[in-house]
Parts: structure tokens; C-alpha cells; sequence
């Protein structure tokens, strides 16, 4: 399987996880609407404590209330609080809730009058719900967003072949660089093209043709169930700040690296080879138009922004020319001089 297919796999159903809490948050939320209008009786509390769960993570706590109440002359049970009752490793959110429903005490009760045994004491979304939606509708986006992004970020628009040299490489297996001394053509080479990434595309981009929206949409994801954790005092604002953390550091190490590589990069295309500084450091590379077999147009979110395209031709991992301006003219270029070098090479 070619890695975008994996990739894309990953995030489809990555957005599928997130389609199906989406839906729970969703299905949570209307029934939370129609609750506001439920019919109420009036019930009484029998049982009312805090729950103790310790873990490898810590102790939470959580509110157990039950309570009856009587639809019809029919006597019922319920022990659900709200639309959604959470653990908190603050004890105070479990007591608050125990003290005001102590046992014997006389509750109002929201039930459903197409199915009286389901009902609730407190009525409106919880804190829990809304993050349930949240997280649900961010893994969705990002899930079948990133799926159908991965999925097109390497477009084929262009292949090179020639008949006496049999099929184009698969992926993986195409040509590679070789080392060259200097960014400089010979004296007999006639420059077709020569420049370097655009900066701000080539900043938020990396080396495996991925873009860093992605890393932004998850610091701000996590930064989200950070605070909605912390608002409600749930063990979910841990999950949050792991994600929030992980999307600083590697957007942060992203950055880094590209803005100490930036400087480096140059590009030049001759009528008989591709020339690239890539990386820092200075060091060149070349490869011969003969044998390049085929010339793919690589697009990230980033690079659909600021109109730049990366061009791909020796492997599937990373690419040969980065968020360059105008990369199809380029590619045009690249495609009828790899034709003239293939000419000039069986005559």
C-alpha cells in the first residue's frame, strides 16, 4: 500500500471514531432539548453517596443518587442526575451534588412521557456534553478532512516514458540524488529555471509533503479539552493538555527545522540535470533528466494557500523541489527538457 493510502486510511477512520462520538454528542444534545419539556412528578432521593475509584492515574469521584417516582401509578427508579454525570479528581463537584440530594428528600423529576423509567433530575447539556460534541466534531474534521487531503496531496500530473526504457519505477524505487560539487552548471549547460521555496509555505510545510495545518488544528483541539477539563475539574483536561503538548513540541521542532534549513535551499534545472541544495549545510546534489521517469505535482493545504507546489520524482517519502512558485510552469520546463535529454541520448 503506497504510504498516502495509509496515511489516508489512518485518518479516515480516525474521522470515523470521531463521526460516531459526534453523533453520541449529537443524539445527547436533542435529547437534552426535548428534556426541557418533559412532564415532571415529584420523587424521593433513597440513596445518595460518593464513589471511590482509585486508579494508576489517581482517585476520582463520583455523585450516586437514586431516587423513585411514581408516572401513572406505576412506580419507577432512576439514578441519573443529569444528561451526563462525569468522575472528577475534585471531590467538592461529587459532594456538591450528594448534598443536594440527600436521602429522603423530595426531588422534582423530568421524565420522558413516551418512556416514563427514562427521567433526570437536572435538565440542559453538561459540561460533558459539550465536550463529547467538541471532540467529536474535531476527530470528524480532522479525520475525513485529513483523509481527503492525504489522499490528493501527491496528484500525478505529468509522467515521463519512453518505450525501449520499459516502465515507469514504482514508487519507492525511482531514481535518487547523487552528490554534485556545487550549485553551479557547466559551461556547456543552458539554465532552464532556477529558484527557491517560497518561505512562509515552505515554514509550514515538511519534509514528507504534509502540511503543518494539522498540527495547528491539534494544538487548538487540545487546547479546547484543556480548558473544558478544567472548567468542569474532569480527568479529560489531561487527555487535552497531552494533546496540546505534543502539538507545541512538534510544531515547535517543525519550525526549528525548517527555518535552520531554509537558508540552504536552492534549486536549478538545466537542460541536462536537476540541481538541489536541500538541506542545511550547503551540500549538492544532482540528478540526470535521462533518467527521471515521471513528475508528480505535490500539494498541501499550505501550499493550495499561497499558490506553491512541491515537485516529486525520485521517491515517495519526501520531496525533490519544495513549495516552489509556479510549479506547473516549472514542471512543464522539466518534462520537455527530460524529453530532449532522452532524445539526445538514443540518437
Amino acid at each position: 500500500m503506497r504510504e498516502r493510502s495509509k496515511t489516508a486510511l489512518f485518518l479516515l477512520v480516525f474521522g470515523i471514531f470521531g463521526a460516531i462520538a459526534l453523533a453520541f454528542g449529537i443524539s445527547m444534545s436533542i435529547t437534552a432539548e426535548n428534556a426541557n419539556d418533559w412532564p415532571t412528578t415529584i420523587g424521593e432521593v433513597t440513596i445518595s453517596y460518593i464513589q471511590t475509584q482509585n486508579s494508576h492515574d489517581g482517585t476520582t469521584y463520583s455523585p450516586v443518587v437514586f431516587y423513585t417516582y411514581q408516572v401513572d401509578g406505576f412506580s419507577y427508579t432512576s439514578n441519573r442526575v443529569s444528561m451526563m454525570t462525569v468522575s472528577s479528581s475534585d471531590i467538592s463537584q461529587a459532594a456538591n451534588v450528594v448534598n443536594r440530594y440527600s436521602v429522603g428528600s423530595m426531588v422534582e423529576v423530568h421524565y420522558d412521557p413516551d418512556q416514563p423509567s427514562s427521567a433526570l433530575l437536572e435538565t440542559g447539556m453538561g459540561g460533558m456534553a459539550w465536550i463529547v460534541l467538541l471532540v467529536g466534531g474535531s476527530f470528524a474534521a480532522i479525520g475525513f478532512g485529513g483523509a481527503a487531503w492525504a489522499w490528493r496531496s501527491k496528484s500525478e500530473v505529468g509522467i515521463v516514458r519512453v518505450g525501449r526504457y520499459g516502465p515507469a519505477p514504482t514508487y519507492g524505487n525511482g531514481v535518487t540524488w547523487r552528490p554534485c560539487d556545487s550549485l553551479e552548471p557547466f559551461a556547456e549547460e543552458k539554465v532552464l529555471w532556477q529558484g527557491k521555496p517560497v518561505k512562509t509555505a515552505y515554514m509550514l510545510n515538511s519534509d514528507g509533503r504534509q502540511s503543518m495545518v494539522g498540527g495547528i488544528l491539534l494544538l487548538f483541539f487540545g487546547l479546547a479539552i484543556l480548558i473544558g477539563g478544567l472548567v468542569i475539574g474532569s480527568n479529560i483536561a489531561i487527555v487535552g493538555g497531552g494533546f496540546f503538548a505534543c502539538a507545541v513540541g512538534g510544531l515547535s521542532y517543525g519550525l526549528w527545522k525548517q527555518s535552520r534549513d531554509y537558508p540552504d535551499i536552492s534549486y536549478l534545472l538545466t537542460e541536462k540535470r536537476i540541481l538541489s541544495r536541500s538541506h542545511r549545510g550547503g551540500a549538492c546534489f544532482s540528478i540526470d533528466l535521462e533518467n527521471i521517469y515521471q513528475v508528480l505535482l505535490s500539494r498541501t493545504f499550505t501550499d493550495s494557500f499561497y499558490r506553491t507546489g512541491s515537485l516529486v520524482f525520485s521517491d515517495t517519502q519526501g520531496v525533490d523541489i519544495s513549495s516552489i512558485r509556479d510549479p506547473e510552469s516549472v514542471r512543464k520546463r522539466m518534462v520537455e527538457a527530460i524529453q530532449l535529454a532522452r532524445q539526445a541520448h538514443s540518437t
